[in-house]
């Protein structure tokens, strides 16, 4: 039978690398949105928003902003 004094540890570690997986997930896609908007200049816009993870960025269509 284990503790729960010797689980909280690997609680906590495995809380602390989802974070860190969600955080850089979120990054990774506002570059790929950022990046994707470039090429759509004419119609679309880069919208970055805050949120749990940091700053989200988006490509919308200006026709909905």
């Amino acid at each position: 039978m284990t503790r729960i004094s010797a689980k909280i540890p690997h609680l906590a570690v495995a809380v602390g690398l989802g974070v860190m997986a969600g955080v850089g997930i979120t990054d990774a896609w506002g570059a790929q949105e950022r990046h994707r908007c470039k090429a759509l200049a004419g119609t679309h816009q880069v919208v970055t928003l805050p949120t749990f993870w940091g700053h989200s960025s988006f490509c919308l269509d200006r026709r909905y902003l």
